[in-house]
C-alpha cells in the first residue's frame, strides 16, 4: 500500500518474483490518491411510490443515498460497486409526499465527497373512477307558457343534465345542458 509517497514490496514465493534468498524488501515511490470524486449528472425522475435516481462519478466509487420526508433523512442505501455510473430505485415512498435526499461517494482510496442535498416529492395517488351517479335535487318547472317551460333542478356534483319532453309519454324532444 501506498503510505506517504513510498511502498514497500517484500518478496515471496506468492508473488513470483523468484528466490527469496538475501533479496532485500523493493522501495519504490508511489502517490497518494488524495482527490474525492465529483459526483456530477444528478438527476431524479418520480412516480406515485417510487424515485429513481442517477448520476455519475468522476472516478470509480461506492455510493450511499440517504433520504426521509425530513432532513433527518432515515432510509440509507449502500452500493458497493466501484463504478462511474450510478443509479438507485427508492420504493415504498408514500404518494405526493417531499422527500430530503443525500448521496455521498467514497472513492477506492477512501476519499469521500457529498453532492447538495435535494429534494423530491413523488406523484400523488390517482383517485378511484366515480362510481356514483349524481344525486338530483329540487327539480322544479317554472315559467310555463303556451310555447315554452324552465325546468330547474341542482346535483350534487358537477354533472350534464337533459330533459326530456314531448306531447306523449315517448316525449320526443331532449335538451341537453350543464346541470
Amino acid at each position: 500500500a501506498c503510505s506517504s509517497g513510498t511502498q514497500t514490496q517484500t518478496c515471496t514465493d506468492t508473488n513470483n518474483c523468484g528466490t527469496t534468498t538475501g533479496r532485500p524488501p523493493l522501495t519504490q515511490s508511489c502517490s497518494v490518491d488524495t482527490t474525492a470524486p465529483v459526483v456530477s449528472s444528478l438527476a431524479f425522475t418520480t412516480s406515485v411510490n417510487t424515485a429513481q435516481i442517477t448520476f455519475a462519478t468522476s472516478e470509480p466509487a461506492i455510493s450511499v443515498v440517504e433520504y426521509g420526508p425530513t432532513t433527518v433523512l432515515g432510509t440509507r442505501l449502500t452500493s458497493s460497486l466501484l463504478t462511474t455510473v450510478h443509479g438507485v430505485t427508492l420504493d415504498n415512498l408514500a404518494p405526493a409526499t417531499t422527500y430530503q435526499v443525500r448521496v455521498t461517494v467514497t472513492d477506492a482510496a477512501g476519499n469521500v465527497a457529498s453532492a447538495p442535498a435535494f429534494s423530491l416529492t413523488t406523484l400523488p395517488a390517482t383517485p378511484p373512477p366515480d362510481a356514483m351517479p349524481p344525486v338530483l335535487t329540487g327539480v322544479a318547472v317554472i315559467e310555463v307558457t303556451p310555447t315554452a317551460a324552465t325546468v330547474t333542478f341542482s346535483t350534487n356534483e358537477p354533472a350534464v343534465g337533459s330533459v326530456a319532453f314531448g306531447p306523449t309519454a315517448q316525449y320526443g324532444t331532449t335538451v341537453s345542458g350543464p346541470a
